[in-house]
């Protein structure tokens, strides 16, 4: 148990490590890289770390594996969508309180004649947009991983099977 705990940690560290030098590398191309660029890369990564946990706790404890694949497709879309709001609200009141919003942002929920609440509303849905392709693509990545573990073990069975079928053969000829 202890070795998929340290494997999911892996591959969580590698995968939103990697979406964090993804981004820093095009921010420092396109020389973007401002003084808020890392507190917000930090706050995206972690809101998005803590939100994905969330979402495998809740895939391993609703079930959604062992559903038939219909099930699992609309359960990971809705999953994902809820999550990706979730993500994205929490983000933004960090990215608000610890004034990391890009300019642009700060903008958005600046504008005049529009209620403070739209403004957000429209800053968290355009966030969650975000949010809902990186959840997604991490539901993707999690359901690949667990249908070819569970075919690999699935064949070993069979072989294992196939082994004391012939086995059996065998000690009955004799």
């Amino acid at each position: 148990m202890q070795k998929k705990w340290a494997q999911y940690w892996l591959f969580q560290t590698i995968g939103w490590g990697s979406f964090a030098l993804i981004n820093t590398f095009f921010a420092f191309s396109f020389d973007k890289l401002t003084p808020t660029f890392f507190g917000r890369i930090g706050v995206i990564v972690l809101v998005g770390v803590i939100v994905s946990h969330i979402m495998r706790e809740i895939i391993n404890r609703v079930g959604i594996l062992q559903k038939s694949l219909n099930k699992q497709l609309i359960q990971f879309i809705i999953l994902t969508f809820c999550l990706s709001l979730v993500a994205s609200f929490i983000a933004v009141e960090f990215l608000i309180q610890f004034d990391l919003l890009r300019a642009e942002d700060q903008l958005l929920l600046n504008r005049k004649g529009v209620s403070d609440f739209i403004n957000k509303l429209l800053l968290v849905l355009s966030s969650a947009f975000s949010y809902f392709i990186l959840l997604f693509i991490w539901n993707l990545i999690y359901f690949m991983y667990h249908y070819v573990t569970k075919s690999r073990k699935q064949q070993l069975d069979t072989l294992r099977l196939e082994s004391l079928v012939k086995e059996l053969e065998l000690q009955t000829i004799k």
